[in-house]
């Protein structure tokens, strides 16, 4: 094969899995509609409301757009003890924002902190961008064990990035011992909810290879024809290599399948226990 499983989990850009401010996005809309009176009589005590206020500078929705002005309303939102507020200033440590009025600066350990807060009480958005700087910073920050931890903290609260993150450590063995298996099943699991081209490419490479799935070549081409059909010159190209390995007729069905999402991914069948034995 041109692409291994490893290659497949670095496809992503630096900081594609993180959650971040966007994911807020529509709530942040939701908020033009709140009462200008509530925003500017509530309650100083009220820490949602300096959150919500703070999405809304940082995106410029209902307000202007100000970096600083929303890292002020976070950290107001954090003296009062908000948990949402701390996975915040976790992301504007992690990943500064551009500002005109302050120079925002990387700083993993306070980003460590607040996120680390924030996930220890359960935040998800924190567990899965924890899990991901664990994961993708080096050392000394780099600790593959508590990487894995906190994405199956998140993976288990049903978080679509986290339970991808975890499919990939299952696949490869990060924090954790390899268990094909269990990456079949989270990536089946992503794609009934997303559609993922990378879950769908490195799903098709374990069943095309007998990981965690019976060898089933039929499906492998599906998966990978649907991605190639959008632009994924990696699975074209293992197109290309599993067609030797399969009749006309079994390509012309595997074509036909990928014309049916919900059809192909219901078709993935993880490896029981008993067959692994």
């Amino acid at each position: 094969m041109h692409r291994l499983i490893l290659s497949a989990l670095f496809f992503f850009l630096p900081f594609s899995l993180l959650a971040n401010s966007s994911v807020d996005k529509s709530r942040a809309l939701n908020n033009k509609n709140i009462s200008a009176v509530r925003l500017q009589t509530h309650d100083s005590n009220d820490s949602s409301i300096f959150v919500e206020k703070g999405l809304m500078s940082e995106l410029g929705n209902g307000m202007e757009k100000n970096a600083t002005l929303a890292y002020n309303y976070y950290t107001k939102a954090v003296a009062l003890g908000n948990i949402e507020a701390y996975y915040h200033l976790g992301r504007f440590y992690h990943t500064p924002p551009v500002s005109n009025e302050r120079l925002f600066k990387k700083d993993i350990n306070a980003s460590i902190r607040y996120y680390g807060y924030a996930a220890d009480r359960g935040y998800v958005r924190a567990q899965h961008n924890l899990a991901y700087l664990y994961f993708s910073e080096g050392l000394p920050y780099k600790d593959d064990n508590k990487s894995f931890y906190y994405a199956q903290k998140a993976a288990d609260q049903n978080f679509t990035m986290s339970q991808y993150l975890l499919a990939n450590f299952y696949a490869i063995g990060i924090g954790t011992v390899k268990n094909p298996t269990k990456a079949v099943e989270l990536y089946k699991t992503v794609l009934l909810k997303e559609d993922n081209g990378r879950a769908q490419y490195n799903l098709a490479l374990l069943i095309a290879s007998g990981m965690g799935h019976e060898v089933n070549n039929i499906l492998a081409y599906a998966l990978w024809y649907d991605n190639a059909k959008r632009g994924d010159a990696d699975s074209a190209y293992n197109i290309e290599k599993l067609k030797k390995r399969m009749t006309p007729e079994e390509i012309k069905l595997a074509e036909e399948l990928s014309k049916n999402r919900q059809k192909m991914i219901n078709q993935v069948t993880p490896m029981s226990l008993k067959k692994l034995l």
